[in-house]
């Protein structure tokens, strides 16, 4: 059972790794802080581990995980909405 758990592991880490920087660049530049992209791309490989099993190896990894981050990121702004807070980088923006 272990060999499967470490298969999944590795076919998860060759299938994601190589996109981590243009999701950062992204995530960066969406919020303008990089307290708050860190944050928000590792909430998304968060999902993305969660989610892998639905991962299909015809998808366009890439697309996946960036279709993962608009939605962890909308998740997030609308907590921070609802709760009173303002993220750091869209403390100029009006609601």
């Amino acid at each position: 059972m272990r060999f499967v758990a470490d298969s999944k592991v590795q076919r998860f880490e060759k299938e994601t790794v190589v996109h981590l920087e243009p999701l950062f660049g992204k995530a960066l530049k969406m919020t303008r802080s990089q307290t708050e992209a860190e944050d928000l791309v590792q909430q998304t490989y968060l999902s993305a581990v969660e989610f892998f099993d639905r991962f299909q190896k015809v998808t366009n990894c890439k697309s996946w995980l960036f279709r993962g981050r608009r939605k962890v990121q909308k998740r997030l702004r609308d907590w921070a909405m609802a709760n009173g807070y303002v993220l750091e980088g869209h403390a100029n923006e009006s609601a």
